[in-house]
């Protein structure tokens, strides 16, 4: 029996020496490969796979100065839909100008399991640190919508990422310890649904001191513009000559202040006092122990001491608390009330944005509309998936009332169509999508519900033309 045992415990002894050995040779064959990789910048690689696990890819940007040997900021981010190429090409520009590689998940999207994003941000990150000359000391992450909650995850986790930029949606949950040196940037649309969210995070921020600042800007739930992305871009910089690691470069503080004095203006000009005063102090924030701030912190005390600013923050707050109980409300109505109610509501809701005189009223019931839109998509969804006829008939008349122009809407009626064996139907609506902006070309190729479409001549010369076109 000790002769038995003592084999056994040899046979297993060499079978984990050669596991390990295969192990190490994997990883220095990986690390080799990485050493003969040579990367020329300018260029958006659209698909670039992982070393660990071919499944995995993210679109990339170097900047044209990138040469193998200076280390460079690095920003990983994560799209709602997967779409890197999309987004690497949305801000490559900027990229370019401040001299950062931006990367972009091909494979983190909404909707998958939990436990499968530890993996793919494991592998971007890694995969990404290794094959390029990163700064240690300048790794940011940053996502939109679920991409954001996704970021939020790759920055609470052992990854040294210094900056976390979340647009459209918060965190994936609220961490019990921040991490230290942390820094966050939100940025929401001023019409989006998860405006309140935002809020929130910023209270939560301001409790527990963690340098961070809230962007608002003047669109829906949505990626937000290179223009207005501009600024996390100067808030980065500054916060690294803040922190000693580059040099304070006086004509970038300069370009920047003559960029927010515009807007500043401009917001006086449409008497626009609270979005003036945000701009203040943002600008406060950012420039704080770089340049001298005396009279924008003038301006920040006296704005903050007048009567038309105390009136729109009480207006804010009043339309705050009724917008609370609304999305609460709707989303119990949602499944529950007729038709003939949905049609009610929403009229009232669009006759206060296009006749209230209240601002904070006017887009919080814009906000209510773009809510029941991101409503109306999930019920309608899951009505298809589930064959529930009358219900994706009821969805989609509540849909095509909140959010006609919805690419969304489209599909969603295209489907219905197919499965109602009205293909010409189908075939308005599928171009009517693309019209909208719909760009997701796999989906109507791969997707089981389009199968009676795949021999109409029509269906596959109008795919064709869109991927020639994408």
């Amino acid at each position: 029996m000790k002769n038995l045992t003592a084999f056994l415990c040899l046979i297993i002894l060499i079978f984990s020496h050669c596991k390990n050995g295969e192990t190490k040779n994997k990883e220095s064959q990986t690390k080799e490969k990485f050493k003969t990789e040579k990367w020329t910048g300018g260029t958006v690689i659209p698909k670039l796979q992982t070393l660990a696990d071919a499944s995995q890819s993210y679109a990339i940007y170097l900047p044209t100065t990138y040469n193998n040997i200076k280390t460079l900021p690095v920003l990983f981010l994560f799209d709602s839909h997967a779409k890197g190429k999309t987004v690497v090409e949305k801000y490559k520009d900027l990229c370019e100008k401040f001299k950062y590689i931006v990367a972009v998940s091909n494979n983190s999207q909404n909707g998958l399991s939990q436990d499968v994003y530890p993996s793919i941000i494991d592998d971007f990150f890694k995969d990404v640190r290794s094959r390029f000359k990163i700064d240690s000391m300048r790794i940011y992450a940053g996502g939109f919508s679920g991409g954001a909650r996704v970021a939020s995850m790759a920055a609470f986790a052992n990854y040294s990422v210094s900056a976390l930029i979340g647009s459209g949606a918060g965190f994936s949950g609220m961490p019990q310890n921040f991490p230290p040196n942390l820094m966050y940037i939100g940025l929401v649309g001023n019409k989006d649904f998860n405006f309140l969210e935002f809020l929130n995070i910023n209270a939560y921020l301001d409790k527990i001191n963690v340098p961070h600042q809230l962007i608002i800007f003047d669109g829906k739930h949505e990626w937000p513009t290179p223009e207005k992305l501009l600024e996390v871009f100067y808030a980065l910089e500054f916060s690294a000559m803040r922190s000693k690691i580059i040099p304070s470069n006086h004509a970038m503080i300069n370009e920047y202040l003559e960029i927010e004095n515009k807007a500043i203006e401009k917001f006086s000009q449409q008497k626009l006092l609270t979005d003036k005063l945000d701009l203040l102090k943002r600008v406060v924030t950012n420039l704080d122990g770089l340049t001298d701030l005396f009279k924008y912190n003038q301006q920040i005390a006296s704005l903050e001491k007048s009567k038309e600013i105390l009136k729109e923050n009480e207006e804010f707050m009043q339309s705050m608390g009724i917008e609370q109980n609304m999305m609460q409300n709707y989303q119990t109505a949602f499944g529950s009330q007729n038709l003939q109610w949905w049609q009610g509501e929403i009229k009232n809701l669009q006759q206060t944005i296009k006749q209230s005189t209240n601002r904070s009223k006017k887009l919080s019931n814009q906000r209510m509309l773009n809510y029941l839109s991101m409503l109306a998509y999930m019920y309608t969804s899951g009505a298809i998936k589930n064959n529930q006829q009358a219900d994706i008939e009821k969805y989609l008349t509540i849909y095509k009332l909140v959010d006609p122009e919805n690419a969304d809407l489209d599909y969603f009626t295209a489907c219905n169509f197919v499965k109602l064996n009205q293909l010409d139907k189908a075939m308005e609506s599928i171009e009517s999508a693309f019209k909208h902006g719909f760009t997701d070309i796999d989906t109507f190729e791969n997707d089981p519900i389009f199968e009676p479409l795949k021999s109409n001549g029509h269906f596959k010369e109008l795919i064709e033309k869109k991927r020639q076109e994408k």
